[in-house]
């Protein structure tokens, strides 16, 4: 029979050594806990559907609209199927509830769940009622969901969030519309000008037409095909000019080479 004294001065010493390796003595008692069945955690299928008074209320997957860890906002496309209609009725749903995490199990509990708002945009004078209906069809649901779906949606929503304080330029082109033949003269931004060596003529340097003004009669010109066409102001009108045998030079003239 082992004396009582030395059942105490092992016990004694076997705390002493898991001390030493790091470990409380109380972890050898701990078991490890199971993780939790497939039943406990929902599946989480969508869409879901549910029956009441003859209709058919059917909601799909809810989209995250905030999560603080503890209450939860979502909003949610639903439909509502009449008693003998063919065609659904749609529309959306505002949903809150609170949440408890169970972080082992990494399964979120949910509770007191409400519809805030229902919205049924082609049947207004239903919303009250298709809001209480999809009220009973989540009171009667399952209430837990997976804590690794949840926080993907939160990355989701917060990488919107993000991608939507990105600022966008969308104004409208300008449209342009000719009831006759046309030639578009595109110029980068205002017109720049530079004189043309030894004449009295300007030129348009930021386009890659040839548009010049004619600075003793205030009149502009564009090289056409094999003419030009003058103008009172560079925005038009514009008309065909007379043929004739002095022209405006096609580009400024080049200094003579070195011999």
């Amino acid at each position: 029979m082992i004396p009582e004294w030395f059942r105490r001065c092992l016990a004694l010493g076997l705390t002493c050594v898991i001390t030493l390796i790091g470990l409380p003595p109380a972890a050898i008692a701990q078991p490890q806990q199971a993780p939790p069945s497939a039943t406990d955690v929902t599946p989480d299928p969508w869409p879901k559907t549910f029956k009441v008074g003859g209709a058919t209320y059917t909601l799909y997957q809810p989209q995250l609209k905030s999560w603080n860890g503890r209450n939860l906002q979502v909003f949610a496309a639903a439909s509502v199927l009449p008693a003998g209609a063919k065609e659904p009725v749609f529309g959306a749903l505002d949903i809150a509830a609170t949440t408890d995490v169970a972080k082992i199990s990494r399964t979120v509990h949910l509770s007191s769940i409400t519809v805030g708002k229902a919205l049924f945009p082609s049947a207004l004078a239903k919303n009250a009622e298709y809001q209480q209906g999809f009220q009973s069809m989540i009171s009667n649901g399952r209430s837990t969901m997976s804590l690794d779906r949840l926080e993907a949606m939160l990355a989701i929503e917060g990488a919107q969030q993000k991608a939507r304080a990105v600022p966008v330029k969308n104004d409208p082109p300008r449209f342009i519309i000719s009831p006759s033949t046309a030639v578009l003269v595109p110029i980068d931004g205002a017109p720049v000008w530079r004189p043309v060596a030894g004449t009295k003529l300007e030129r348009v340097i930021n386009t890659r037409a040839f548009v010049l003004l004619d600075d003793a009669t205030g009149r502009f010109y564009i090289h056409l095909f094999d003419g030009f066409v003058e103008a009172p102001a560079i925005a038009g009108p514009s008309r065909l000019r007379a043929r004739s045998r002095r022209r405006p030079p096609r580009s400024p003239p080049r200094s003579p080479s070195p011999t």
